[in-house]
C-alpha cells in the first residue's frame, strides 16, 4: 500500500530530481524511495550491499576499437614508436 506524503523543497532541488527521474526513466517519487531505502540508519542491523546499491546503475559502452582518451592523447602528443 503506498501513501501520499507532501514534502516542501528547494525548487533547485526539485528540479534536479526531476532531471534524475527522467535520467533513470522513473518517477520522483521513486527516486526518493530509493534514495531513503538505501540510507543507513543507525542501529538498523540490514544494510545494503555495495554490489546492491550500484547495480544496473552504470552502463557499459561498447568497445569498437577506438577509446577517445588514446586518441586525444595521440592527437595531443603525436604518434610514439614502440
Amino acid at each position: 500500500m503506498k501513501t501520499r506524503v507532501t514534502l516542501t523543497i528547494d525548487p533547485k532541488v526539485l528540479k534536479r530530481a526531476r532531471r534524475i527521474a527522467r535520467d533513470r526513466d522513473t518517477s520522483v517519487s521513486a527516486v526518493i524511495e530509493d534514495l531513503v531505502r538505501s540510507t543507513p540508519v543507525e542501529g538498523d542491523s540490514q544494510r545494503v550491499s555495495f554490489s546492491e546499491k550500484w547495480a544496473g546503475r552504470f552502463e557499459l559502452v561498447p568497445d569498437n576499437g577506438e577509446d577517445p582518451r588514446r586518441s586525444a592523447l595521440l592527437r595531443k602528443y603525436g604518434r610514439q614508436s614502440k
